[in-house]
């Protein structure tokens, strides 16, 4: 049974660092909403209880790391790239027509894509270092240079812990398969496809040097996205995230 919208609200409310935070990312340019949410009902009303949820746990998750203690990585930037996603993977998955239960979990699997950046930067911190700098120097993919140090990725990490977690498994596999999507036994269009692109399109708007989209869509697995008969979708889908990022500022 679905929890009512007052429930929800006195739960988020009993937490007031919690409460303060949601309000932040709420009244932020990622939801552009026409006027000001000033308490969790009014957010829960507008957002629904799937929005909310996801935003809570992702709000807790990453309040739990001392940005002082670990000051060579940017975890507002994380948060932020993170919550771009979700809202292009679900703009993706509105856009494809999936079903509901997939839109709603889109949210989810774009805020915690990259959940396993996380783990790594708090476990082996020196390591993980060198890692980030030597994928900044040299652009090599992140990914690659993690499986060659770790013997895995941020991506597996992630989608092992939220495995454990008990989330579904379109959002597991969406997680663990989003810079490798044709390593995955998906063959239809689903979440996996929304985060894949939603990841590659993020990086992409955050790269002024590249003003021919070259270098951030390089990163999609146009094998996978023939495959699935899609790569003719990939001009829509920029348009309509375009248009979801204008909306933002």
């Amino acid at each position: 049974m679905q929890p009512s919208v007052q429930k929800v609200a006195e739960i988020i409310s009993t937490d007031l660092a919690m409460t303060a935070k949601i309000l932040q990312v709420v009244n932020s340019a990622f939801f552009g909403l026409v006027r000001k949410i000033n308490n969790p009902k009014e957010a829960v009303m507008l957002l629904g209880t799937e929005t909310i949820k996801a935003l809570v746990l992702s709000v807790k998750i990453f309040s739990q790391f001392n940005q002082k203690k670990f000051a060579w990585f940017n975890f507002d930037e994380l948060f932020n790239h993170s919550m771009s996603v979700s809202m292009f993977a679900q703009t993706i998955s509105r856009q494809e027509h999936l079903d509901a239960a997939l839109v709603n979990n889109a949210l989810m699997a774009g805020m915690f894509h990259d959940l396993g950046k996380l783990i790594l930067v708090t476990n082996f911190q020196e390591p993980y270092q060198k890692v980030l700098t030597e994928a900044g120097k040299t652009q090599q993919n992140l990914w690659d240079l993690e499986f060659e140090r770790f013997g895995t990725s941020h991506a597996e990490i992630g989608a092992y812990l939220m495995g454990l977690w008990g989330l579904e498994y379109p959002v597991i596999e969406a997680i663990a398969f989003h810079h490798r999507p044709g390593k995955s036994l998906s063959n239809s269009t689903g979440l996996l496809t929304a985060v894949h692109f939603g990841d590659a399109f993020d990086r992409l708007k955050k790269d002024p040097n590249d003003l021919n989209g070259k270098n951030g869509l390089r990163q999609l697995d146009q094998g996978y996205l023939d495959n699935l008969g899609v790569a003719g979708r990939i001009n829509d889908w920029q348009t309509v995230c375009n248009e979801l990022t204008e909306r933002k500022v």
